[in-house]
């Protein structure tokens, strides 16, 4: 049982799974979904809401950017809600196969790791995907965060 934290002061963070090599006369259109331009938060005593938008346009739903995603780190900062894309690993619950790039969840638990010396890494991440992603053109929403315990 992981005990889910909770996610009353948060701060955005955007990650990247892969590297895209693009000449620096299209980097600015080719990355753009990776550029946060707002977010907000919506909480209650049963569940979060997290709305992203991203600069300008549209956010990748098929795969075809590689794998890329965003982070909700929580309030204590020992917790990361990751909503992210990518094909080649099957590592959650609602992928139907190694090669869907379906959008999904993980709660991503940070601790002491060895090798990242003085920085926090992944000490565990969940393979239930929490909470329902939503891609709409240049946002990005996750809806029905649990704020109680859950499997994972």
């Amino acid at each position: 049982m992981v005990e889910r934290p909770a996610l009353g002061l948060i701060v955005v963070a955007v990650f990247i799974g892969t590297i895209i090599d693009v000449p620096p006369v299209f980097a600015p259109t080719a990355e753009s979904f990776l550029t946060i331009e707002g977010a907000n938060v919506l909480t209650d005593d049963d569940e979060h809401e997290i709305s992203l938008i991203v600069e300008g346009l549209l956010i990748p739903t098929n795969g075809t950017e590689g794998a890329f995603g965003y982070g909700i780190l929580t309030g204590d900062g020992d917790s990361i809600l990751v909503t992210h894309t990518h094909r080649g690993v099957l590592d959650s619950e609602d992928q139907s196969s190694i090669e869907d790039p379906m959008w999904h969840n993980h709660l991503v638990k940070l601790g002491d790791v060895e090798q990242c010396g003085e920085h926090q890494g992944v000490i565990d991440i969940t393979w239930q995907s929490p909470g329902e992603v939503s891609i709409n053109n240049d946002s990005a929403s996750v809806s029905d965060i649990p704020t109680d315990e859950f499997e994972g």
